[in-house]
């Protein structure tokens, strides 16, 4: 099971997110969408870090179709 401050950076089909576990829970960072939107992705959070609640906060999306890496630095 993960420990705190983990932080994993995904690439799916050249689109790049971030997530991030802290005290139980997954911090889930994309710069194009609200939810998680890939079956993949979903199968990674639960490997690297078992059973924790995904939480998604709110940020800032881009405005084109390239960008997404600077975003998830």
């Amino acid at each position: 099971l993960a420990t705190n401050d983990l932080l994993f950076f995904h690439n799916l089909w050249d689109h790049w997110v971030t997530s991030h576990f802290r005290d139980g829970n997954v911090f889930h960072y994309d710069s194009l969408y609200t939810e998680i939107i890939h079956t993949e992705l979903k199968k990674q959070l639960i490997a690297f870090y078992g059973s924790a609640i995904v939480k998604i906060p709110w940020l800032v999306k881009q405005n084109r179709d390239k960008g997404c890496a600077c975003f998830a630095v």
